[in-house]
């Protein structure tokens, strides 16, 4: 098995120098006249079929033929995969907000087409579609409640896609009388899944919440039992035009959890809990244990890793080598549990 544009050789050794070879593919023979696609190689009894740059096509059987003898080979030629190193995350976005879906995958060269609800978006005055390098990101200027939707990024020529939603925030302000108890106005409260802030780990999270009262509340931020403030570098706290704004710079694991805000003034207070998610990279897979041995297989079990990155485990991609080789070569196409 090889990888697409890969150099393969096939290599036989037979017992007289002088003797008659020949090779076939599937059957047919090759000869001189295709030395365009093969070579030939000879060196004493050893003979050697060179494909410089191995395509889907090159796949098949191949076998080798000498007076009263003959071997056979398979030739596998895998397409390279592509990585993609980080996925569109959900978004939730008030009106007249800015949307940015955003992905990296592992080659620059690959384009791709973004969907919505399975059609396809085309970029107009509010929405722009860019592609730099590995990167691939759409932006919507403006949110309105129609863009609310399921969001698709899919790489031209590979059979996965990148999915992510985007939830439009209702913002409902009532009039405010004066000496009014404080009030916090934000459809996404509780800690439940569908009230869920998710962020990727490396990103900005920014907890943006909508209050009224008169006179102007004070806000306090809690996670916990501890009162959040800006003594942490990465830590924002803002209270302004009648929003009070949370945000905390590249997110890590330790900041997932319920994050509470506290708004008081001489006539009341309100409370609401914010549940938040970090996504990360999940650890590795720990302790692998070869259980049995046998003939030609082996049984192999291994222990999930410690921290999921916050999404359910979906499979494990498994690879071998030789003892003393320096390659790995991958034993499943598809993901096993």
């Amino acid at each position: 098995m090889v990888m697409n544009g890969e150099r393969v050789e096939l290599e036989c050794e037979v017992s007289e120098e002088g003797a008659n070879v020949k090779w076939e593919k599937d059957g047919v023979e090759l000869t001189r006249d295709e030395s365009f696609k093969y070579r030939f190689k000879k060196d004493g009894c050893k003979h050697v079929l060179i494909i410089n740059e191995a395509t889907k096509e090159d796949c098949g059987h191949y076998k080798v033929k000498t007076n009263g003898d003959e071997s056979m080979a398979e030739l596998l030629v895998q397409e390279k995969e592509l990585e993609v190193y980080q996925s569109i995350a959900d978004l939730t976005v008030k009106a007249k907000d800015e949307a940015v879906f955003k992905c990296e995958v592992s080659d620059e060269n690959v384009k791709g087409t973004w969907f919505k609800n399975g059609v396809e978006v085309k970029s107009d005055a509010r929405i722009k579609i860019t592609h730099i390098g590995r990167n691939h990101k759409l932006t919507i200027d403006e949110v309105k409640p129609e863009d609310e939707g399921d969001y698709t990024f899919v790489p031209d020529g590979y059979a996965f896609n990148l999915s992510a939603k985007l939830n439009f925030l209702e913002v409902k302000i009532d009039f405010v009388p004066r000496q009014d108890p404080p009030k916090i106005h934000l459809d996404c409260m509780g800690r439940t899944a569908d009230s869920t802030i998710v962020v990727v780990a490396g990103n900005k999270l920014r907890l943006d919440v909508p209050i009224t009262g008169d006179p102007a509340p004070t806000v306090i931020w809690t996670k916990g039992e501890k009162i959040l403030t800006e003594g942490d570098s990465r830590v924002h706290v803002d209270s302004i035009n009648g929003h009070c704004v949370f945000t905390i710079e590249g997110a890590e694991r330790q900041d997932e959890g319920i994050y509470s805000v506290v708004v008081r003034n001489p006539a009341g207070e309100d409370t609401a809990d914010i549940n938040v998610k970090v996504v990360d990279v999940p650890d590795p897979p720990q302790a692998p244990r070869i259980l049995s041995v046998g003939e030609d297989s082996c049984v192999v079990q291994w222990d999930p890793p410690s921290f999921d990155g916050g999404q359910p485990i979906t499979g494990y991609v498994l690879e071998r080598k030789k003892t003393k080789g320096y390659r790995w070569m991958r034993l499943n196409f598809d993901p096993v549990l």
